[in-house]
């Protein structure tokens, strides 16, 4: 029998890594600035922490209007122990076939805007509930790599916020959930 790594027998055709269930449909490119984004979300009464308005000024967004699914999966589910580097979050997850609703899919890194639209889409968001997106963390003064995090509070108020975890070394619990784009495979 061929000696496979952990993370081959997890990806190879006869186990599929996971079966996942929580799976979002949003819509990118439906606000062209970030200011636009703002609005939206304060209209739908979202606090949007500074540091959100800060990263959401220094990332791209789409022009054009597309639907996406986002995938929400935890550390654990990836196949890691805790306190995993973000690196290797994003080795394990990325390129990694997943199964939803009977169809393979294939996770990709989401992109900053991704953390924006998931917000408005997850109206129902169950309190102290907290996901990260699976971005590539970006520099917002002062200095740190940041990605967005989307939270529905002890008080069950909708936010927008950031999590300083977006370095490669930074280290999270099993627990932790973050979000990925779903490509059909």
């Amino acid at each position: 029998m061929e000696n496979k790594s952990f993370f081959e027998k997890r990806n190879s055709p006869e186990r599929k890594l996971l079966n996942i269930e929580r799976v979002f449909s949003v819509k990118v490119g439906v606000h062209k600035t970030s200011e636009a984004i703002c609005n939206a979300l304060e209209g739908m009464r979202v606090k949007i922490f500074d540091r959100a308005k800060t990263l959401l000024e220094k990332i791209p967004l789409s022009q054009e209007e597309k639907e996406i699914l986002i995938a929400d999966i935890t550390v654990e589910e990836l196949g890691l122990l805790d306190q995993s580097r973000y690196d290797a979050i994003r080795a394990r997850a990325i390129g990694s076939t997943v199964s939803w609703k009977g169809e393979d899919y294939v996770i990709e890194s989401c992109l900053g805007e991704d953390g924006p639209a998931l917000r408005e889409a997850y109206k129902n968001q169950p309190k102290d509930d907290w996901i990260r997106v699976g971005m590539e963390g970006v520099k917002i003064p002062p200095g740190n790599l940041v990605l967005f995090r989307v939270v529905c509070g002890e008080d069950n108020l909708p936010y927008l916020d950031t999590d300083d975890g977006g370095d490669a070394a930074d280290r999270f619990d099993d627990h932790v959930r973050f979000t990925w784009r779903l490509r059909k495979e």
